[in-house]
């Protein structure tokens, strides 16, 4: 956290206003990982259904660019933070570290008392930037419900791997 506020990187936390900074950081990075984006209205789409509930958190560097974002969501006395993404350039200021950091404080100053922090692959980087949060890993079930005569889906291993890690 303190490498990043030497960086000059700040954050804010905010609402639906803050998607225009997100959508590009989380569709560089998507992009950057081979995986298919969402499109802009889903996150315009959680705001409007989940205004009280839903809160976005964003880190800029000192040119005023958003090079890290994420969503939180909050069910109970649960933050769930399902979409994060930085840039990979700015990886070096460790922008994540001042983003779930801001989570962290938010999800406590509103009396959450877990914070999940989303799926990861066990041993692969997001698991490790995870565990050094204090994240416990929890397995994450699948249920199927097959029609007669269909197979189970079959699951790659990293599939079955993935967990949520909460702390």
């Amino acid at each position: 956290v303190r490498k990043a506020e030497k960086s000059d990187l700040t954050s804010a936390v905010g609402g639906a206003e803050l998607n225009d900074a997100l959508y590009p950081v989380f569709a560089t990075n998507m992009r950057d990982l081979g995986t298919p984006v969402y499109a802009r209205r889903l996150f315009e789409e959680v705001f409007r259904a989940f205004p009280d509930r839903t809160r976005m958190f964003i880190v800029r560097a000192a040119d005023g660019r958003c090079v890290a974002a994420g969503v939180g969501l909050r069910f109970r006395d649960t933050v769930e933070m399902p979409w994060a993404s930085s840039l990979r350039e700015f990886k070096a200021a460790s922008p994540n570290n001042l983003l779930y950091w801001e989570a962290l404080k938010h999800a406590i100053s509103t009396g959450a008392n877990t914070f999940d922090f989303g799926r990861s692959t066990p041993n692969e980087g997001t698991y490790n930037f995870k565990a050094q949060w204090g994240a416990e890993p929890v397995p994450l079930c699948w249920e199927y419900r097959l029609l007669k005569g269909q197979a189970l889906p079959d699951s790659s291993p990293l599939m079955i791997a993935h967990s949520s890690t909460r702390a």
